[in-house]
């Protein structure tokens, strides 16, 4: 009777232990760049198109356009939502020898912003992090923030939400990898830019690194007009003469911006409204 009990008990332990357990979805590892790459696009194909819905929701909202929403967002978990998309972006960038925290390594120290005194560090601020790549670089007191972490050294932030009160004027690096291509929105791109001025002291460095795509095939930016934008908002091109490095550089997939920060002028006017490019397969990143 008592080994009946027992083994009763453990029965009821087993099968306790067994239901506290939710079943967990197969989620498949990613298994090619090919693979990747289509799940990025994707992805940030349908954050542009919930963006652009959210806009005319607010604007006139029905029923419709609701449903509309509810679909990419039915789309956007059918892919696996943010955490695929940063499997993907992992993923890909392993194999990347077009790496943007090389390339900023590599500015910092042409152009003499490594500390030379021992013990000092430069403070920078990584926007959109996955991995913190600059957390084992000594002389870089790094801070990582994202949306959806996924390294415990990065902090779970909106950059929209950071508190400016506490840091203006406090970085001398900020660096926005693959980010303003991820915000949807031009108004909200311009506010990261504007967010980014703010906290960076007086000749503090930005890093931008965007898809190529979004300079030299988009229907309202090119080159020339995105400096233009970067100088209303209080930008120039670092370093301004050439003798280091270029402050503008490309790969195949990828455009690299360095910038040092400077006066605004808002008295700059940019129609990004305006029509550049009218090919059919140009994008909408202004």
């Amino acid at each position: 009777m008592k080994r009946k009990a027992t083994e009763n008990g453990q029965n009821k332990r087993q099968k306790k232990r067994r239901s506290s357990k939710p079943p967990q979805p197969l989620v498949e590892k990613i298994r090619s760049r090919k693979e990747s790459k289509h799940i990025i696009e994707q992805y940030h194909s349908l954050v542009h198109q919930l963006d652009v819905l959210k806009e005319k929701e607010k604007e006139n909202p029905t029923e419709n356009i609701q449903e509309e929403i509810k679909k990419v967002q039915s789309e956007m978990d059918k892919i696996g939502g943010i955490r695929r998309y940063q499997d993907a972006s992992v993923f890909d960038y392993s194999f990347r020898k077009d790496r943007p925290d090389k390339w900023i390594v590599e500015v910092l120290n042409a152009n003499n912003r490594k500390p030379t005194v021992k013990g000092e560090k430069l403070k920078l601020l990584d926007v959109g992090s996955l991995c913190n790549f600059y957390k084992n670089i000594s002389w870089l007191d790094s801070t990582a923030i994202d949306i959806s972490p996924r390294d415990p050294s990065v902090i779970k932030m909106d950059f929209f939400d950071y508190d400016t009160t506490e840091s203006i004027c406090s970085y001398d690096v900020v660096v926005m990898g693959l980010v303003l291509n991820f915000v949807g929105e031009s108004k909200k791109r311009g506010k990261m830019l504007e967010l980014a001025h703010t906290i960076l002291k007086a000749d503090g460095l930005l890093f931008i690194t965007v898809p190529i795509t979004c300079i030299n095939n988009s229907k309202f930016l090119d080159h020339d007009r995105f400096l233009n934008v970067m100088r209303r908002v209080g930008f120039a091109q670092f370093p301004e003469e050439k003798k280091t490095c270029e402050p503008y550089q490309t790969s195949s997939k990828l455009a690299f911006y360095s910038f040092i920060k400077t006066e605004s002028h808002p008295e700059l006017k940019i129609a990004t409204s305006e029509l550049k490019n009218k090919k059919s397969n140009a994008i909408d990143f202004a």
